[in-house]
């Protein structure tokens, strides 16, 4: 069975973390699918520093960034590191072929499942 793999970048996890109105039910409906094994998510090693710090906020403090580092290291999350040759490979597909490749989910949008990748 092929578990599907889902991209959130640093606003769907912080959305998760700071409990967002309209954003944190979807959040939440995907984790408790990965706990069930039925996703993997799936993220860039960038966001691992960009979620230290919360919109409009101060950074955390360094417990609560451990508790973040932590969440980060649940088996159903998979980090990747973004290299140059995955940059290159997705800009040569937008320019070459129009493909729109999506980097980035939010989770106020309609749909989580990443269509274009690397990963």
């Amino acid at each position: 069975m092929s578990v599907e793999k889902i991209y959130w970048d640093s606003n769907c996890f912080l959305s998760h973390f700071q409990a967002v109105d309209g954003q944190v039910e979807k959040c939440d409906g995907v984790i408790e699918r990965a706990e069930r094994g039925d996703v993997l998510i799936v993220t860039s090693a960038l966001t691992l520093a960009e979620v230290l710090w919360l919109r409009g906020g101060p950074k955390l403090s360094k417990d609560k960034a451990e508790l973040i580092q932590k969440f980060f290291r649940r088996s159903y999350i998979r980090v990747y590191n973004v290299t140059r040759k995955n940059a290159e490979e997705a800009q040569s597909l937008v320019w070459d072929h129009s493909i729109e490749v999506v980097l980035h989910f939010r989770p106020d949008s309609s749909q989580f499942k990443m269509d274009q990748g690397f990963i």
